[in-house]
């Protein structure tokens, strides 16, 4: 440093030199002055600001360090420690600067913005760390600081998503409100519509996210996802095809594009897709899930019941499933085991006739059920006790993993039926519930669960039934309980008692003195082929895995009969083939 030049002047030199981008000789006579006055406040934040600017962030962090607090009155000061602070990962450390900035008074909009930023963050990690709680309140700070920026708000809506849809759309909207034109908004709004069962906003959400930002893989990938829901599968496809095209690595888009080649009859080749989404995520656990349901649809369930096994790992089933060692451990003689019913009624009416293998191989079989099954799953050979609560500590295995543990393959299918059966005085008094027989008695249930997500897809309206009453000679019950509608058939040709069924041991009872039974993919269906009794399967065009594929039996129920919609929706046709089915039933029947 020339000996003629002032403090003053040499640190203008330096920041000259700064400005001009000679870093090197800037630092140099910074250092010089340091040397001169070790508490000089703007020598320090240059030299900080220098070593930002050179990505040595560790080595910025002394000097800015020292500068924020010898001038305390320096909002720029402070700003830049904070942001650097919380660009080293320090995020709690950060959040109290600002908030010491704040207290001294340093009112600042970048201040404001940092400790918006910040409070931000921490809400991002508290989410993916599935801390919903914590990370809404972290949230709920940073818009209480920048109440005019739309990400904390967005990142409220993203924390209620999956657990209240409704105000994750709230949130989503108040973001929009700031911030109209921001595609990743309107899409986040377009998922929380969807889960709030609102399918057609949500498919025009995601399309405004493609107008505003046709480069965006999640506008496309969510779209295909809405589109599948709604049974237009090639359109989904074909947006699903360019979310990927977009980015090849997002693990969501394959998930959606995998599902709507499925549901269009193409197993094959969304088990291709999978696993070549897998190479990029191989710990999705729906991805693994998604391969093993297309694995079981194209029959290859070896393969299939592996995959499907991930299903634990995902968030429907908790922590508790999640680090399962013993999943693939056999049971053996003298085992205690807990099997648990996981999912719908009709999964643990089809996999419970594994219950009966355990008990053969010497193992004491508790089976944990939903109240409603326990007085017919109690008949089940095999089971030491049927209970709806248990807090022991044995083994306990997840029942649809027992074809995993058997090893079946289609071949192998326990398929000796009937496995359950109702209780003798139960089918008696339903007998004298339903009187002398007129006719051929068959049963019909036309919906499943509502709250399941493809029901829609998988129920009819009960009106599509009524042309079955042209069919003469046949006198039909309603199997369906708590239906809203009821199809409308000639005055005693259709009877409904399901006033009085309590449980499923209800259901197979009154199964028990009917003749045939007619049935959407529900429990129901699964109820009749298990207890043996004759169950025609309506079957939407998206099949379910364990249906299989382009088959008119059921290897898992032998006197199962599909159905099948010959294009998305037509069950019309399916309609029709049971009508003619019906009236050949009833010739045969009459010639007997």
């Amino acid at each position: 440093m020339a000996a003629a030049l002032s403090f003053a002047d040499a640190f203008e030199q330096a920041a000259a030199d700064h400005r001009a981008g000679r870093l090197a000789e800037a630092e140099q006579v910074y250092r010089a002055l340091l040397a001169a006055d070790p508490a000089h406040p703007d020598t320090h934040f240059n030299l900080g600001l220098l070593a930002v600017q050179a990505g040595a962030l560790t080595g910025a962090l002394p000097h800015l360090r020292a500068a924020a607090e010898a001038a305390r009155s320096r909002p720029a000061f402070w700003a830049l420690y904070i942001a650097t602070v919380h660009e080293l990962g320090q995020h709690d450390a950060a959040r109290i600067l600002a908030g010491q900035a704040r207290a001294r008074g340093l009112a600042d909009q970048a201040i404001d913005d940092l400790e918006c930023l910040i409070a931000a963050s921490l809400a991002a990690k508290l989410r993916d760390a599935g801390r919903p709680a914590e990370a809404a309140a972290a949230a709920r700070r940073a818009a209480a600081v920048a109440p005019d920026h739309a990400g904390p708000a967005g990142l409220l809506a993203e924390v209620a998503l999956g657990r209240d849809p409704a105000l994750a759309a709230a949130w989503y909207r108040r973001a929009l409100a700031i911030a109209p034109a921001a595609p990743r908004l309107h899409d986040g709004l377009g998922v929380a519509l969807l889960q709030a069962g609102r399918p057609d906003q949500a498919a025009h959400r995601h399309r405004l996210s493609i107008a505003l930002d046709p480069g965006h893989p999640h506008g496309y990938g969510n779209l295909c996802g809405v589109l599948v829901g709604g049974g237009r599968f090639a359109d989904a496809i074909r947006h699903g095809r360019r979310s990927l095209t977009l980015q090849p690595d997002f693990a969501d888009g394959a998930i959606n594009l995998g599902s709507a080649l499925l549901q269009n009859g193409k197993p094959e080749a969304a088990a291709g897709l999978l696993r070549e989404a897998l190479r990029h995520a191989p710990g999705n656990a729906l991805l693994h899930v998604n391969l093993g349901c297309a694995l079981l649809t194209a029959g290859d369930l070896p393969g299939g019941w592996p995959e499907y096994d991930w299903r634990r790992r995902t968030a429907a089933y908790g922590e508790a499933w999640r680090d399962d060692g013993d999943a693939g451990r056999p049971v053996g003689p003298g085992d205690r085991v807990v099997v648990q019913a996981e999912q719908g009624f009709g999964d643990t009416l089809q996999f419970c006739r594994y219950v009966p293998l355990l008990a053969a191989g010497g193992a004491q079989v508790t089976v944990l059920a939903p109240r409603p099954l326990l007085r017919l799953l109690r008949r089940l050979d095999g089971a030491a006790e049927v209970v709806e609560t248990d807090t022991s500590c044995r083994r306990r295995i997840l029942m649809m993993s027992l074809p995993r543990l058997f090893g079946t393959t289609l071949e192998t299918i326990p398929a000796a039926i009937p496995y359950l059966s109702a209780p003798p005085d139960a089918v008696q008094d339903w007998s004298r519930r339903l009187g002398p027989r007129r006719a051929l008695r068959v049963g019909l249930a036309w919906a499943g669960n509502p709250r399941l997500p493809a029901d829609a897809r998988r129920s009819l309206a009960p009106a599509l039934l009524e042309d079955l009453a042209a069919v003469p000679g046949i006198e039909f019950f309603s199997l369906q309980k708590d239906a809203t509608g009821m199809p409308a058939m000639p005055a005693g040709r259709f009877t409904d008692l399901t006033a009085a069924i309590g449980d499923f041991a209800d259901t197979a009872a009154l199964i028990a003195n009917l003749d045939l039974v007619i049935a959407a993919d529900s429990a129901v269906a699964h109820l009749a082929g298990a207890v043996g009794r004759p169950v025609w399967l309506l079957n939407r065009f998206d099949t379910e895995w364990r249906w299989l594929q382009h088959r008119a039996d059921s290897p898992w129920y032998p006197t199962m009969r599909i159905f099948r919609q010959p294009a998305p929706g037509d069950w019309r046709r399916v309609i029709a083939d049971i009508r003619r089915s019906l009236f050949d039933l009833v010739e045969r029947s009459q010639a007997s």
